[in-house]
């Protein structure tokens, strides 16, 4: 018996030895993609990891071009030594003129397919996505783009975004998909906001400030930085930055005769980050009248950021959705953006105050 059991180990771990070394040797692991429209046809760009030696990595960029989706992967497969292994797939781009024509396709194929990993980052380039991923190349570093994505969410403005909830933004009724903005400066790839989409199209881009109010309206953020122009008392605006320290965000529905009304509670703590020496709000006395100035202001920008997405028909935020789950007669009549008002209440606290020179 011990002999037998002995055999059977062996035999694991020679077959082990042997899986290893063709996943080495025969498959090529794609890091990275991008989809562009190129007249008539798509242009597919990936960045395949070359692992040379013992934690060492660098990329290794193909391109093809096809009719449509489906012809793209062949194509590159006839391209590159090792068939491609989609399982690490931790970056999708997509240039701005194939999001103005629509995502669809690739987010149907994407879903269906088991090895594609929800954790997956998205983003849409302000041109064509192959220019960042050459970029990326040139670095040798084929997470590049999706590191500097996810470092943008820890510590900075960006929501928490991934493939999980495009999908769910995408397939949800009453919900619309939104992505990283990406653009080129000084030959390096940047942040400079989120993408929004209607259905499955790319209709705009907002800034990074507007992208921390659409942070602070779906999660509770730790972090993010909001630059604002206060008016002062000598009659002149000074330009200033909110540090979130922590956000809650609630939300309660209230029904009402006409349309529901959607109220929002955004609980902030923050501080202030160089006030000029000039203004008399650094006096103790007017700290609070400085506070109650950035509660009034990001109140009045977060309404309007709520009305520019009403404006161009989309709804990062949900809130269509947060009204369809809480009225059934809306949820039945098949509208997937009923009609509803919304109010936003900010408590603001500021901890401390950094003075400039």
């Amino acid at each position: 018996m011990i002999i037998r059991y002995i055999l059977i180990v062996i035999l694991w771990l020679t077959l082990t030895g042997c899986g290893s070394e063709r996943i080495v040797n025969k498959i090529d692991l794609v890091h990275t993609i991008g989809y562009d429209q190129i007249g008539d046809n798509i242009k597919a760009s990936i960045l395949v990891g070359d692992y040379k030696e013992k934690e060492t990595m660098s990329a290794t960029m193909y391109v093809a071009n096809a009719r449509s989706e489906l012809g793209l992967m062949p194509a590159l497969n006839t391209k590159t030594m090792g068939a491609l292994e989609y399982g690490q797939l931790d970056m999708l781009i997509f240039g701005k003129d194939y999001a103005r024509t629509g995502v669809e396709a690739v987010m149907n194929n994407l879903c269906h397919d088991p090895k594609i990993s929800t954790r997956m980052q998205l983003a849409v380039a302000d041109r064509e996505a192959y220019d960042l991923l050459k970029a990326s190349q040139v670095s040798q570093n084929s997470f590049l783009l999706s590191s500097l994505l996810r470092q943008n969410m820890k510590e900075g403005n960006l929501p928490e975004h991934n493939f999980h909830i495009a999908l769910y933004d995408y397939y949800g009724k009453g919900r619309d998909l939104f992505a990283p903005y990406l653009i080129m400066e000084q030959n390096q790839a940047k942040l400079d906001g989120l993408a929004l989409f209607r259905r499955d199209k790319y209709i705009t881009h907002i800034s990074l400030n507007q992208a921390l109010l659409l942070k602070l309206l779906l999660q509770n953020a730790r972090n993010g930085s909001y630059r604002l122009q206060l008016q002062l008392q000598e009659n002149r605006k000074s330009e200033t930055v909110l540090q979130i320290n922590s956000s809650k965000v609630s939300y309660k529905f209230i029904k009402q005769k006409r349309s529901p009304l959607v109220s929002i509670q955004l609980d902030i703590t923050a501080h202030i980050e160089d006030m000029p020496q000039a203004s008399e709000d650094q006096q103790a006395q007017q700290f609070r009248e400085l506070e109650n100035k950035v509660r009034k202001q990001l109140t009045t920008d977060l309404e309007k950021f709520i009305a520019l997405c009403k404006d161009k028909r989309v709804d990062p935020m949900g809130l269509s959705d947060y009204v369809l789950r809480h009225t059934k007669q809306i949820r039945n009549a098949g509208t997937e953006h009923p009609a509803f008002t919304e109010e936003i209440h900010v408590n603001l606290n500021i901890l401390e105050t950094g003075y400039g020179q």
